[in-house]
């Protein structure tokens, strides 16, 4: 049995419009926060990795208090802050890292307060 016009034209038909339907769009949505945070340059020597909780300050312990120097914000927004409590504001990041971050932040921070975006925090 060979197909006629008409059904090859269906199928052809069918096949097209099933090729031109909008494909789902993936969305990645974690529900943590994730962080990491080194006490040299390059991110490493000591460590910490962590999923803090949400809108919650966190001090960073006394392994890590005034020894940061690079950190890596992988979902999420953060800031940091000078003093224990979430007191005196460093700067804010972004889903972003630095492998040093300078002489003016380096060795200074002693707890941070993150979200899963800077609006929230």
């Amino acid at each position: 049995m060979h197909p006629t016009p008409l059904l090859a034209a269906f199928v052809l038909g069918l096949a097209t419009l099933v090729s031109a339907a909008p494909r789902p769009q993936i969305i990645i949505n974690p529900i943590n926060v994730k962080i990491e945070l080194y006490a040299d340059a390059n991110y490493k020597g000591d460590s910490i990795k962590v999923e803090p909780a949400r809108s919650s300050c966190n001090d960073v312990g006394s392994k890590m208090n005034d020894r940061i120097t690079s950190f890596k914000v992988l979902y999420g927004c953060c800031n940091f802050y000078r003093n224990g409590g979430c007191n005196d504001l460093l700067f804010q990041a972004d889903r972003r890292e630095h492998s040093n971050i300078g002489s003016t932040n380096s060795d200074q921070i002693s707890s941070y307060k993150c979200n899963l975006t800077c609006g929230t925090i």
